[in-house]
């Protein structure tokens, strides 16, 4: 009788640890799919910061090269000008002479 009962009692412990070892392995195969998941999450977030940043410095700089193409245009178009009106001033100069 005793003997069974210990025999019993056995069985139930060796029950107990497989339960909460199962657990444990459910909870740590949870824990580490989340912590992945976040992970993965974390790395697009970065990536998608970077993509951004990336695309504002291409259009930074884009508007940059605009602004200098235009201010050279405007500069060569105002010495056309000039050099236009130095012209006609010399040939009235020289009309008037």
């Amino acid at each position: 009788m005793q003997v069974e009962l210990i025999k019993k009692q056995r069985e139930t412990d060796l029950e107990t640890q497989e339960v909460l070892r199962k657990a444990q392995e459910n909870e740590a195969n949870v824990v580490k799919a989340a912590e992945a998941a976040k992970a993965a999450q974390i790395a697009k977030a970065e990536a998608d910061a970077r993509e951004r940043e990336v695309r504002a410095q291409a259009e930074a700089a884009a508007i940059e090269a605009t602004a200098k193409a235009t201010a050279k245009q405007r500069e060569v178009t105002a010495l056309a000008e000039a050099t236009a009106i130095e012209a006609t001033g010399k040939a009235e100069a020289e009309a008037i002479r």
